[in-house]
């Protein structure tokens, strides 16, 4: 783990607390980055919460996009997403979609398809149920 003393990172008008700080912006906790950050930071946006992205994130994120919860893509997700699209839960498709899917159409629930579907689907069409 990176250490060094907060007096070796001083910027006029800045003030560092802690002693984990290695970044070039004003942070608080245990930061590695080069943007506003709040807590075990590592990417150049301004994350909150264990971030190893280029993207504003909140929480365990991987990625270069804006996310809240351990994130590994590209687009605004906020569960477990893996995904280039906007996703909210356990999501590996490139459209918006919110629950474990896997389709690049926007879906809601466990979805295998390319079609807008909104539960357990696996076609092209938009259905409801199995």
């Amino acid at each position: 783990m990176l250490a060094a003393k907060s007096s070796l990172f001083r910027e006029e008008g800045v003030e560092y607390k802690g002693d984990n700080f290695l970044p070039d912006a004003p942070l608080e906790h245990d930061c590695r980055s080069d943007a506003p950050l709040e807590h075990d930071c590592r990417s150049d946006a301004p994350l909150e919460h264990d971030c190893s992205l280029d993207a504003p994130l909140e929480h365990d994120c991987r990625s270069d996009a804006p996310l809240e919860h351990a994130y590994r893509s590209d687009a605004p997700l906020e569960h477990a997403c893996r995904s280039d699209a906007p996703l909210e839960h356990d999501c590996r498709s490139d459209a918006p979609l919110e629950h474990d899917c896997r389709s690049d159409a926007p879906l809601e629930h466990a979805c295998r398809s390319d079609g807008p579907l909104e539960h357990a689907c696996r076609s092209d069409a938009s259905l409801e149920y199995e």
